[in-house]
């Protein structure tokens, strides 16, 4: 009964965020839509539909790789692709970052679990494995890493978008990490609190230690912005990102937990758990 619940809110959840797209004229209709024939669209085409799929992950990573691509392309040229960008569609390309690699499902059923069985106990450490092991891996995180880096996307965009592509990312670089190392995911959150104690203590980069830690150059870079996302939001938006929720677990505790930031308790572990 829990899990009924849980998707049903999920669901309300999902229609009013993406009820105001609703009548946008979309120009991919199918899968047979993707591939070769995207680059026949702009960028703001293409941003525009992204909202399209809450519900199909593969059609929305296949559009971020491709905002990804160009925005590679641009930055060979010395641009920024977002330069252009309203902030409504920096916020529009962050949903479709949550909605191609959280797995909602996933996620309900393990926050089901620990909730309703006494002899099963809700554990952050677990939870990030679940996101890990279950969510999708991102091939092109560019416009996602140029987007979490973004002053205007931090100060005003969506607390809720902001965060949870923070995670989007970092889940998807911990499980490159873990594919390519013979490291658990255990191991793996080890040495993150590892570089989050060095750039605390000052006596390094976050990137550094966790190069330092075995973690290759790229992955240590894209996690180090969904940390870096995390403590400005922490100390500038700590009213709005406590309030950030995914089916009851508040996500300002998870990432906090996930780094080792220390801060005052005030969030929550799942209702029920």
């Amino acid at each position: 009964m829990k899990q009924f619940i849980l998707y049903m809110l999920l669901a309300i959840s999902v229609f009013c965020f993406f009820s105001c797209d609703l009548f946008v004229t979309p120009i991919f209709s199918s899968e047979r839509d993707f591939g070769d024939s995207l680059d026949e669209y702009s960028t703001t085409e293409i941003i525009d539909n992204i909202k399209k799929f809450p519900s199909d992950p593969k059609s929305a990573s296949d559009l971020l790789t491709e905002l990804s691509e160009r925005c590679d392309e641009a930055s060979e040229k010395g641009e920024n692709l977002c330069d252009s960008l309203s902030l409504e569609e920096k916020e529009a390309v962050l949903t479709g970052v949550v909605s191609s690699t959280i797995p909602v499902s996933t996620v309900a059923d393990y926050i089901d679990e620990t909730s309703s069985n006494t002899e099963s106990e809700f554990s952050y450490e677990e939870f990030a494995d679940v996101l890990i092991d279950s969510g999708a891996l991102l091939d092109n995180t560019s416009i996602i890493e140029v987007l979490l880096s973004d002053a205007e996307v931090l100060d005003n965009a969506d607390a809720y978008s902001i965060m949870l592509s923070a995670t989007s990312l970092v889940a998807s670089a911990m499980k490159k990490q873990k594919d390519t190392s013979d490291k658990s995911v255990s191991d793996l959150l080890s040495s993150i609190k590892v570089a989050t104690q060095a750039d605390v203590s000052g006596s390094g980069s976050f990137t550094d230690a966790l190069v330092a830690e075995g973690f290759a150059p790229e992955i240590a870079a894209a996690i180090n912005i969904s940390y870096q996302v995390t403590t400005y939001l922490t100390e500038n938006r700590g009213d709005e990102t406590n309030e950030v929720s995914l089916l009851g677990l508040n996500m300002g505790d998870f990432l906090d937990d996930f780094f080792g930031i220390e801060k005052e308790e005030t969030g929550s572990t799942p209702e029920g758990s």
